[in-house]
């Protein structure tokens, strides 16, 4: 009988190529039915797999309710939960080396289908997110987020080999009316998320997906919650719609650190954000290595006089 994982591998250790450089792993986006998950499975190019788990009923298959792969409001699927991890078991068991990230978008489905991800754990031994939206977020949401006490429960209790990515409702862009193009999560947002943590005694590792719109004007916010969460990382997500401060997020990114930020982001916006945060390492760099040779040329000049 094959050992019980205790974790799925971090994505860094899966994927040593990126260097521990977050912010270069790749991704597919819902990965919802049987074409694009071949499509994902084959491309060399794309390392985490992101889909969407809900109830819904399997095309060709009885009126029975299974977790299948949809996003609201299909509640239809030629995919089902079962099938999407027989798939990628078996992709990484040929050597193709693939992640996961599963975003659930109803509470009613995560018993179910963490049920099933715990049967099969002992073959996962690739990184695996679980992802839900469970505090309510900026710019003032209505959207009613997943429950976090039940949603974080019943992860560890059914999968703690998994990482948690938990994040919160957003309500920003143009598709709201009136469009909104400027808001934060503040530091009460953060204190929420770190207390539903504590509270429910949360060890897996964390990551946080947060809007990079939002996140370019939260820094004080952001860092607070990296910091209240060891061990933690940020998830950068956003449609390519949203208006973005490039320069305020580049900012962030630098404080955080590219080894714990993840970007699942637009490539135009990746490219600028990347290329920004370089340059601004670099810099940082030049920086700290003037002042390190003016404090010896300074030293050496006070030897001599003394």
């Amino acid at each position: 009988m094959t050992a019980k994982l205790t974790k799925a591998p971090d994505v860094p250790e899966y994927f040593p190529e990126i260097g521990g450089d977050l912010s270069s792993v790749t991704w597919s986006h819902a990965t919802n039915s049987l074409v694009k998950l071949q499509d994902a499975i084959n491309d060399p190019g794309l390392m985490m797999l992101e889909a969407d788990v809900l109830l819904g009923v399997l095309t060709g298959g009885g009126p029975e309710t299974i977790p299948i792969m949809a996003h609201p409001p299909n509640t239809e699927s030629d995919l089902s939960l079962q099938n999407f991890l027989e798939q990628v078991i078996l992709a990484n068991a040929n050597g193709i080396r693939k992640g996961i990230k599963l975003d659930f978008k109803s509470l009613e489905v995560v018993p179910i289908a963490l049920g099933m991800l715990g049967a099969l754990s002992n073959q996962m031994g690739f990184p695996a997110w679980l992802n839900a939206d469970i505090q309510q977020g900026p710019v003032n949401s209505t959207k009613n987020p997943i429950d976090s006490n039940q949603f974080l429960t019943e992860c560890k209790l059914n999968f703690p080999e998994s990482t948690l990515s938990v994040g919160w409702t957003t309500r920003y862009g143009i598709d709201v009316f009136p469009p909104i193009v400027s808001g934060e999560y503040t530091m009460e947002m953060a204190e929420g998320m770190l207390k539903a943590l504590a509270d429910n005694q949360i060890t897996q590792p964390v990551t946080f997906p947060v809007r990079a719109a939002l996140t370019a004007n939260s820094e004080s916010a952001i860092l607070a919650l990296l910091e209240g969460t060891p061990n933690s990382t940020l998830t950068l997500w956003g449609p390519e719609t949203d208006y973005v401060n490039v320069a305020a997020l580049k900012e962030v990114v630098i404080k955080v650190g590219r080894e714990r930020v993840y970007m699942d982001i637009p490539e135009k916006l990746k490219d600028q954000l990347v290329d920004g945060v370089k340059v601004g390492e670099q810099s940082g760099q030049s920086k700290r290595s003037l002042l390190g040779t003016v404090a010896t040329v300074i030293t050496s000049v006070l030897t001599a006089v003394i």
